[in-house]
């Protein structure tokens, strides 16, 4: 598939949005049969009520981080791996992999810890898969679990140079696929991928054309609803031409688009502009964490918080901790930890503040808290967070949203 130029429109210039109306929200747990280490592919199901109440815009990359990106549009970052039309014109499932996995950060462990024949961004993983890969239609989460951990599926051996952590990775939901057929139709299956993103997955969205039967994937790294109208934030590997063919991976523009979506009411399709195109199916990645591999985090692991940016986060299983790094400029900061979907809940996290030297400033189990700062020199600062939890694990269901937590640093005169 080929997107043309008219389909490219500026994307949102902010995802800033509030969580006062979460304080009351239920809590929802919602089932899905996941690919575990053994990523058996299948169709899953997840019915989310209509009055959920998820934002107007959200943006994976913005929200959740995105330390490992280096191309930029209109304030948010993003992954583009891209073909070169050699040997490649069916590896778009392989650039959208190859997209989640340097956003999520397994890239770059895989690179730190015995594999560095991947490379250090998104296109020289995308060389890997297509040295390891023949030029052969695939889909992003099964090759996302073929890197990471198996090597057969339905019992055919699949290519060598894959299940890089297949035995160090703990059983758990870490990637899925979803079939719009079997999910409600559009309505719904616009409610998943909200709750997909909101959850801290990332998104590889798979198209088929009407009339040739074409198929395609592309990256989703957010969306945005606007009067009624429901866009994905995109990056696709083929970037509308061929023109750019014989260029290295690294030398073809990396560009965004905000591409609409909506549901033909003659099919009940989610179909797109592109040409007549429709989904069949969406592949969620979820972000990495030290505590799928059996380790904590340090400070050496630290995600950085920005000023003026909510910071999302789960404790992904029982003895998750997770470490944040935020920048202090002189004079007054607040500094505030919230769970939007456990409101009453007085033992759910355990915040500790740290200074550069390591000293805990600050230890107590709460159910949220705010820090008023007042630096007198610019200064650094780490938070850990950790939980006090009903007991849960890597495999319990993707949607379980009762886990998230948000933090926002303001500084100076910054408003809430």
């Amino acid at each position: 598939m080929r997107w043309c130029d008219s389909l490219r429109q500026p994307a949102w210039s902010g995802c800033r949005w509030r969580l006062r109306r979460y304080w009351c929200a239920a809590v929802w747990l919602l089932p899905v049969i996941a690919c575990a280490v053994e990523f058996k592919v299948t169709a899953v199901s997840a019915n989310i009520p209509e009055s959920f109440p998820f934002p107007d815009r959200f943006c994976i990359s913005r929200e959740w981080g995105g330390e490992e990106l280096t191309a930029v549009e209109d304030g948010v970052a993003f992954a583009d791996a891209n073909k070169v039309w050699l040997d490649d014109n069916n590896h778009c499932w392989a650039a959208t992999a190859s997209n989640l996995a340097q956003w999520g950060g397994w890239r770059r462990y895989l690179y730190e810890h015995g594999h560095p024949d991947i490379g250090l961004d998104e296109d020289s993983l995308m060389a890997y898969f297509r040295r390891c890969w023949r030029n052969i239609a695939y889909f992003p989460a099964p090759g996302f679990g073929w890197l990471i951990g198996r090597n057969e599926e339905q019992g055919k051996t699949l290519p060598v140079g894959g299940a890089m952590l297949k035995d160090r990775l703990i059983d758990g939901c870490y990637c899925f696929m979803m079939l719009p057929e079997q999910n409600g139709g559009g309505g719904n299956f616009f409610r998943i991928m909200k709750a997909s993103f909101l959850s801290g997955f990332g998104l590889g969205i798979a198209v088929r054309n009407v009339g040739n039967n074409n198929s395609h994937a592309f990256t989703a790294w957010g969306y945005e609803e606007v009067q009624g109208k429901f866009f994905l934030l995109c990056s696709n590997s083929d970037d509308c031409t061929r023109q750019f063919s014989g260029l290295t991976r690294s030398e073809v523009p990396k560009n965004l688009y905000r591409l609409p979506v909506s549901v033909d009411p003659a099919t009940g399709r989610l179909i797109t502009c592109c040409r007549g195109h429709y989904v069949t199916s969406m592949h969620a990645i979820r972000q990495f964490d030290r505590c799928m591999v059996g380790e904590s985090e340090t400070m050496a692991d630290a995600r950085k918080g920005i000023a003026g940016q909510e910071r999302w986060g789960r404790l992904d299983a029982d003895g998750d901790n997770d470490f944040y790094v935020f920048e202090l400029p002189p004079g007054p900061s607040t500094l505030e930890v919230v769970m939007p979907f456990r409101a009453g809940d007085n033992k759910a996290l355990r915040l500790r503040l740290l200074d550069q030297s390591g000293k805990t400033l600050f230890d107590q189990t709460v159910p949220g808290y705010r820090f008023e700062l007042n630096a007198k020199k610019a200064d650094r600062l780490w938070l850990e967070v950790s939980g006090n939890l009903s007991p849960h694990s890597l495999r319990e269901p993707a949607f379980r949203f009762d886990n998230l937590y948000v933090i926002r640093l303001r500084t100076g005169q910054q408003k809430p």
